[in-house]
């Protein structure tokens, strides 16, 4: 189960739409403009929790929650600059 500060964070985060690949829709946020400590939270979250999809040839961790799927691009947490997240 998901903390509710977490729910709260992601709730409230300021989801951009990604307009540069409008044929995949999905929307993102950036580390640079959201609590550090939440956002690697959410990180972790879909390391811990995530379930492996492919995305073309590569496989990443995707968080189901409610109606959407999150994932990040990198491993490190360190370096993860974006959060994604997508309508399930």
């Amino acid at each position: 189960m998901i903390e509710k500060n977490l729910l709260n964070f992601i709730n409230d985060a300021n989801w951009r739409f990604a307009k540069t690949m409008p044929q995949i829709p999905h929307f993102y946020i950036r580390r640079s403009e959201h609590d550090k400590i939440m956002f690697e939270l959410l990180i972790e979250e879909i390391n811990k929790n995530g379930i492996e999809e492919k995305f073309f040839k590569k496989k990443y961790k995707y968080l189901h929650l409610e109606v959407f799927k999150y994932w990040v691009m990198d491993e490190n947490k360190e370096d993860v600059q974006i959060i994604n997240r997508a309508k399930i």
